[in-house]
């Protein structure tokens, strides 16, 4: 062996410009990536006839996963007594839940001269 002085030196700062590249981040920790375009997102977007971009910054905006922007949506088609946006549902979904809204929206349905919203905020 030539120098195994100068190995165990090369090793040793390897070693700490490895542990260094570990412990010191990127990026903040709390600093997450925006959600992406998946199949999913895009299957939704399609059928929903918008941007897969667009989508995502509707999900942005109302801090909603994919699961409730899709609820609302197939919601907004269901229902018969409901002609607003669907984005509309979305916004009531997160005040008062999805059990409630389609209740709400059901009784409407079979009460005559009463509007879901009525009932909703009488609740």
């Amino acid at each position: 062996m030539k120098n195994p002085g100068k190995r165990l030196k090369i090793t040793t700062v390897l070693l700490v410009l490895v542990m260094l590249l570990g412990v010191v981040p990127f990026a903040q920790a709390d600093d997450e990536p925006p959600p992406a375009c998946n199949p999913v997102a895009e299957a939704l977007a399609a059928q929903m006839e918008i941007d897969c971009e667009e989508l995502i910054e509707i999900m942005l905006d109302q801090e909603a996963g994919l699961g409730e922007v899709m609820q609302a949506w197939y919601l907004a088609q269901r229902l018969e007594n409901f002609d607003g946006e669907w984005t509309e549902l979305l916004d009531m979904s997160l005040d008062n839940g999805w059990g409630q809204l389609v209740k709400a929206f059901t009784l409407a349905d079979q009460l005559e001269g009463v509007e879901a919203e009525d009932l909703l905020a009488a609740k």
